[in-house]
């Protein structure tokens, strides 16, 4: 943690994404994401490694011009073992999402 404020500090995070739609109903699509915080900016004691990357793939329904189904797959990976699951800590994370968008 830097507590001398006149030096410099650095963190980067960048997601890029992709989506490719088949018809005006459905789509697929893909997630690239990174994170960083070496000197501790927006993560101050909280200790996660050097970094933090993820990759999600998805599919996309739109039944109505007002709603969306959507079903994804997602993994996080780190350089530390800072994921708790079954008791341990891993150093990756798989997650399963569905969601149900609605907008008025």
């Amino acid at each position: 943690l830097k507590r001398d404020t006149t030096k410099m500090a650095s963190m980067y995070a960048g997601t890029l994404v992709g989506k490719f739609s088949f018809t005006n109903k459905f789509a697929l699509y893909s997630r690239g994401e990174t994170f960083s915080d070496p000197n501790d900016i927006l993560t101050g004691k909280l200790d996660i490694g050097d970094y933090i990357n993820g990759i999600t793939a998805g599919t996309e329904y739109k039944p109505y011009k007002n709603m969306a189904l959507s079903a994804e797959w997602r993994i996080l990976q780190s350089d530390k073992k800072i994921f708790y699951h079954t008791g341990n800590f891993h150093n990756q994370r798989n997650e399963v999402i569905l969601c149900l968008d609605l907008w008025f």
